[in-house]
């Protein structure tokens, strides 16, 4: 009897890879830093929420700018996403984190005082003004407002009138927009929070580090959020969306006062349209020249003359064919021999087409005539 061959010897089966031993974290040696922690004790670590778009040294060296600190502060790259400034006093450090947040090319930056952690979620924290919307106003007091606000993060009260704290959330997770809050009567309702200065973020998770449009958790049939009902928060960034949009589209000369189409101007003053306007004037002489040459065969006369007195003249246009035609006289047999026609050579025209619809055409020519000057001036 033969001997039976195993799987692994048939090659019907994979032989497990051996992995590689995992390397051992080398020790580092015991030794007193006590002077490098005081050292960066007056230290802010930031972190970016778009790599792609926020570079680390274009953050420190616009940062620095902003806080009007050139010369006082040193910066340090940490990273693909971290950096490190650090100050020269306390003042100046405790007056950066109080005016905060911050943002670079509509992005947050999370800003954190420096601590002696190795932790990766290290800095996390971002500090807003944060408003509370929706608190009924027989328990609008201080003793509310930091019930509410302890549950979003550290805070103290900004503005009890207004309901308004400022409080430190942890950047890293979603923000929270709405809770629900009990009442001592057992009743439920919920307050909304209007996050102030607050720039791009996700419109659907919240997230400081995408846009809607790449949220993993966005429904695919969402609507966009001009067609949907939006938060505090959400209406008041869309609309500094929008007009941040319409001041760049105004410098880039895209601004639209009035449309040109809708008024004449006066022969005297000089044409002063953007480049957009310029564009749409030329397509629309372009159309309408397309559409006089395609009426060419069927109108039997034409006059290129226009109703403004600067552009009358005795010589005919050169886009348009002029055609006479001599009526016949009255004692005349033959009308084909009284009269005479200046056709055009490449083209037999007829002339057997009635008086009405010679004027009709004619009346539309003008018109098309005028709307052509128009884009032209």
């Amino acid at each position: 009897m033969s001997r039976r061959y195993s799987r692994t010897e048939k090659g019907k089966e994979q032989a497990h890879s051996e992995q590689p031993p995992k390397r051992l974290p080398v020790r580092i040696p015991a030794n007193v830093n006590d002077d490098l922690i005081e050292a960066n004790r007056l230290t802010i670590i930031g972190r970016v929420t778009n790599p792609q778009l926020q570079r680390p040294r274009a953050v420190i060296d616009f940062m620095i700018q902003v806080w009007n600190l050139e010369g006082r502060v040193e910066g340090r790259v940490l990273g693909l996403d971290k950096f490190q400034i650090k100050f020269g006093t306390e003042s100046e450090l405790i007056q950066v984190l109080d005016k905060g947040p911050y943002h670079y090319k509509k992005w947050m930056l999370l800003l954190q005082r420096w601590e002696p952690t190795v932790s990766a979620q290290f800095p996390s924290n971002i500090s807003f003004n944060v408003r509370i919307h929706g608190i009924p106003l027989h328990y609008w007091h201080e003793g509310t407002i930091l019930t509410i606000g302890n549950e979003l993060g550290k805070c103290s009260i900004k503005d009890e009138k207004e309901a308004k704290i400022w409080v430190e959330v942890n950047g890293l997770e979603p923000l929270v927009m709405k809770m629900e809050i009990e009442l001592p009567t057992d009743d439920v309702t919920e307050v909304e929070f209007e996050y102030i200065k607050l720039e791009k973020h996700c419109f659907s998770c919240f997230s400081l580090f995408h846009e809607e449009s790449d949220c993993p958790t966005r429904p695919s049939n969402a609507p966009p959020p001009k067609e949907r009902t939006l938060g505090i928060t959400q209406s008041i960034a869309l609309q500094r969306i929008e007009a941040e949009k319409k001041r760049h589209d105004e410098r880039r000369g895209y601004h639209r006062t009035a449309d040109f189409r809708s008024s004449f101007k006066p022969l005297n003053e000089s044409p002063s349209y953007s480049r957009r306007d310029a564009n749409r004037a030329g397509n629309g002489r372009y159309l309408a020249q397309k559409e006089y040459r395609n009426r060419e065969q069927s109108i039997l006369s034409r006059t290129a003359r226009s109703n403004s007195g600067q552009y009358r003249s005795n010589t005919p246009s050169l886009q348009y064919r002029v055609v006479e035609r001599i009526r016949p006289n009255s004692g005349s047999s033959d009308p084909q021999q009284n009269s005479t026609c200046q056709p055009d050579e490449s083209e037999n025209l007829h002339w057997n087409a009635s008086q009405n619809l010679r004027h009709q055409e004619n009346r539309q020519l003008e018109d098309l005539l005028v709307l052509n000057l128009v884009d032209y001036n």
